[in-house]
């Protein structure tokens, strides 16, 4: 642990603020994000799913509910409450929110080389739910 807060606090001294996760994923721009959520919706053309304006809420302890712009992805279904359970409870856990009736998925908190991991929890969940509800 004193390693890891070690190279926490050397990155910060060095303004190397991409090092730091939290940081490097407050960093990204709107437009960044935007880009990445098209390019996973367009990879899933079986899920009822589109790419939104909305916020990111960065806050916990010195930030409480302080908001930034991004993009989120939208998804519709039938059962918004199993949909994000399964998320939540799949391997990786994917962690959404229910707004507006639909299922949102920010990925600011994704790192690049977790999305074909989401795409493929997406993917099956929607599967899984649609073979159910037949």
């Amino acid at each position: 642990i004193y390693q890891s807060l070690e190279d926490t606090l050397r990155n910060l001294l060095l303004e190397r603020w991409d090092a730091v996760p939290a940081l490097a994923m407050i960093r990204q721009t709107a437009g960044q994000i935007r880009a990445r959520a098209e390019r996973l919706v367009a990879g899933m053309p079986e899920i009822r799913a589109k790419v939104v304006p909305g916020n990111s809420v960065i806050g916990g302890g010195a930030t409480p509910e302080q908001a930034i712009p991004t993009w989120l992805i939208a998804i519709s279904c039938a059962n918004l409450a199993e949909f994000e359970e399964r998320l939540r409870a799949g391997d990786p856990p994917v962690v959404a929110r229910i707004e507006d009736n639909r299922v949102m998925l920010d990925l600011r908190t994704v790192l690049p080389e977790e999305e074909a991991e989401v795409v493929r929890e997406l993917s099956a969940i929607s599967s899984q739910l649609s073979a159910s509800a037949i």
